[in-house]
């Protein structure tokens, strides 16, 4: 299966800068610690949405790490990797 950036950007329903928006004073919220260094953060509402973006990380050899977020109780990713557009 191959997966665009244009197919991992329409996985997730919310993304969001997470390195240096202070998440670390919610870190309660999720259901393990979260590495505060990543750059981004994409939220699913389906595991099988965090399944196909995990699929295509991995395969562009990006790290990150994914837990479930109880305060919108939603799948969260976080990552370094962000998508690029041409022209933007």
């Amino acid at each position: 299966m191959e997966l665009t950036a244009e197919d991992f950007d329409s996985l997730s329903n919310t993304q969001m800068q997470w390195k240096g928006y202070e998440w670390e004073k919610q870190a309660d919220r999720f259901t393990s610690s979260p590495n505060f260094d990543f750059k981004w953060a994409y939220w699913f509402d389906s595991y099988t949405a965090l399944l196909f973006a995990r699929i295509f990380l991995s395969g562009k050899e990006a790290a990150f790490q994914h837990f479930y977020d109880e305060g919108t109780e939603q799948y969260v990713l976080i990552t370094n990797y962000s998508i690029e557009y041409a022209g933007v």
